[in-house]
């Protein structure tokens, strides 16, 4: 299926020669193990509960940052959408426009770009 298209998931895949202490990459494995936990679609969910349903432009997501200590672990690792990738990379954003009384769906920022079929 995709998961095979997109991240090379086979019944044997070759075993990983690791990652660098600090190192930005995401193992093939973690790639693989995340797309397929999170169903191919944006894992965020929102404060009442209801979650994305995006299936394009989705980006790997450090729950816990790269620059805090985050590793690239499937514990936290997690797919999202362009925009909400955008959206939790920005806290102090979020923060600010809690304080204006701007919720986030009507706060300006990046556009996203629909594929077309």
């Amino acid at each position: 299926g995709l998961a095979k298209q997109k991240f090379a998931a086979m019944d044997r895949p070759r075993g990983s020669r690791g990652t660098a202490p600090g190192s930005r990459h995401i193992p093939a494995e973690v790639r693989r193990a995340v797309w397929l936990r999170d169903g191919g679609r944006c894992a965020f969910v929102s404060d009442t509960g209801r979650r994305c349903t995006e299936q394009g432009f989705l980006e790997f997501h450090h729950v816990a940052p790269h620059a805090a200590g985050g590793e690239p672990t499937g514990e936290n690792i997690q797919l999202r959408c362009r925009a909400h990738n955008g959206y939790e990379a920005e806290p102090s954003s979020r923060a600010r426009s809690a304080r204006l009384g701007i919720s986030a769906a009507t706060r300006s920022g990046p556009s996203v770009v629909r594929q077309v079929s």
